[in-house]
């Protein structure tokens, strides 16, 4: 994922929303 679309997500989403995409993130790269 590049910076400029993190800090995007960071800034809009709510921090349930940043939990659940790390998880899944997490479990696609396992």
């Amino acid at each position: 994922m590049s910076g400029r679309v993190g800090e995007i997500f960071e800034r809009q989403s709510p921090d349930w929303l940043l939990t659940l995409v790390g998880g899944v993130w997490g479990g696609l790269n396992r």
